[in-house]
């Protein structure tokens, strides 16, 4: 629907905007006397601008390329989807983990809630920095995105 009334680069711009703008939303929400709507609304943010961003950044890239390279270029882009996932998770844990003492770290990798009672705290800050390293590699992909709009329909 948007994308048949602005170039889909303008909606991955704004995607990703909404992304960042849930991203910064949750960051404030992370405190325990904040009410879950706060958080709902942080998490729906940030599934909207996802939403926006990959469907319209996709569409903008495969219009970039030409005819014969169209399944090279969505492989690639894929792998590019695939790799991020998994490194951004990789690295939201580990500084997320890297707040709490080294003798207790472990924990954190066990995922047993009850044992991690004792470093609450801490880890609770280490999930806002976590968030906050978030926060800024969005809003450097909101400007990376505005600024690659420059790209033009290949045909052949």
């Amino acid at each position: 629907m948007l994308a048949g009334r602005f170039h889909p680069r303008t909606v991955a711009v704004a995607g990703s905007a909404v992304s960042a703008a849930g991203m910064a939303v949750m960051l404030a929400a992370l405190d325990p006397s904040v009410p879950y709507a706060w958080l709902g609304t942080a998490l729906g943010l940030v599934g909207a601008g996802g939403g926006l961003f990959i469907t319209a950044n996709t569409t903008a890239i495969m219009m970039d390329a030409t005819q014969d390279r169209l399944g090279v270029v969505n492989g690639v882009r894929l792998m590019l989807v695939n790799v991020s996932t998994v490194i951004s998770t990789a690295m939201s844990l580990a500084i997320v983990a890297a707040a709490v003492p080294a003798a207790e770290r472990h924990l954190v990798y066990a995922a047993d809630p009850a044992r991690l009672a004792g470093v609450a705290d801490v880890l609770q800050d280490g999930y806002r920095l976590a968030v906050a390293v978030l926060l800024v590699l969005a809003v450097a992909a909101t400007a990376v995105t505005a600024v690659s709009r420059t790209g033009t329909r290949r045909t052949g």
